[in-house]
């Protein structure tokens, strides 16, 4: 079998050192990766050009700007040769044990066309990697059980981007994830469409060690648009009524904009800061009228950065 791995790295050249140390001791090889650097600024291209020096089993690709996680994956799958049999996909914050394509490899089986490993977060499963769909019509999805991962193997639904392994047929068959999504539920959206065509297959014993970075931006995290948008894009075009999906979320944004609206308002009585609550109320806001007008892709209000930014603006003042 041919495996190529994909990672999607930005701004975290420590992580990616390690990612890639881990990629080069495993038991199994991969015949080739591909390395996607969403235009850091913190030394990775500089990296990257001296590791590849001497290897011809990596392409490395420095976009022009940051396209975000789900911009990266588009765009690090479409340059997977052709002769791949299997794709890894992982960020450069997961850290594989040494048998993990190993594992894979002896876990394969006619049918199924969609495999994964066990995500470890500081040395315990993190089971929010591994999801069922438990209702078509909200879209509302419940994380695999642990007792689950005492087996050998287990089937799901809807998998992260923290070690999926897909068959380059598949591939082949739904296309590439949503690069307009940014960032947040590519990867649900990319597990409803395997859905149509197998169950994914969790292989426990192949671990990944996830170093996961805590929001650094407080209250507010500008991931949190994307998410919220991207969730309702999800449930417009995979919901089994897509017309009572779309109510609930609507209803459920306006109630978020009255809600932070009134905390703001009361802050404010109260002569206390109330700059976080306006954040929410506008993130709602742009959430729902993105939505309603079908605005995916960049809304540059919410890039990395920008809201600890205005938060080390607000102090100043």
């Amino acid at each position: 079998m041919n495996y190529v791995v994909v990672i999607v790295t930005y701004n975290r050249l420590p992580l990616l050192k390690e990612c890639l140390k881990q990629i080069d001791a495993q038991s199994l090889k991969f015949n080739e990766m591909v390395v996607v650097n969403n235009c850091s600024t913190d030394g990775t291209a500089e990296f990257l050009h001296e590791y590849a020096k001497h290897r011809n089993d990596i392409t490395i690709i420095t976009t022009k700007q940051n396209l975000g996680g789900s911009g990266g994956f588009e765009l690090g799958i479409r340059s997977v040769p052709d002769k791949a049999d299997y794709v890894l996909l992982i960020d450069d914050d997961a850290i594989l044990h040494k048998n993990f394509l190993e594992e894979i490899d002896s876990h394969r089986e006619d049918g199924i066309y969609g495999y994964s490993g066990t995500v470890l977060t500081d040395g315990s499963i993190d089971t929010s990697h591994r999801r069922r769909l438990a209702d078509p019509i909200f879209m509302l999805k419940t994380d695999v059980p642990a007792r689950e991962y005492n087996k050998e193997t287990f089937l799901y639904d809807l998998s992260s981007f923290c070690g999926l392994v897909v068959s380059r047929k598949l591939i082949d068959q739904i296309g590439f994830p949503r690069g307009d999504y940014f960032i947040w539920y590519d990867d649900t959206e990319y597990s409803l469409r395997i859905r149509n065509f197998s169950k994914i297959k969790n292989i426990n014993r192949a671990w990944i060690f996830h170093k996961a970075l805590k929001n650094k931006d407080g209250l507010l995290s500008w991931k949190s648009y994307y998410g919220y948008r991207n969730q309702i894009h999800i449930g417009k075009h995979y919901s089994k009524c897509p017309w009572l999906y779309k109510k609930y979320r609507y209803m459920y944004h306006t109630y978020k904009i009255l809600y932070y609206h009134m905390l703001a308002k009361v802050k404010k009585i109260q002569k206390k800061n109330n700059n976080d609550y306006m954040a929410w109320e506008e993130l709602h806001r742009d959430v729902l009228h993105d939505s309603k007008q079908n605005i995916l892709g960049i809304n540059k209000k919410y890039v990395p950065g920008k809201r600890a930014k205005e938060k080390n603006n607000a102090a100043k003042d």
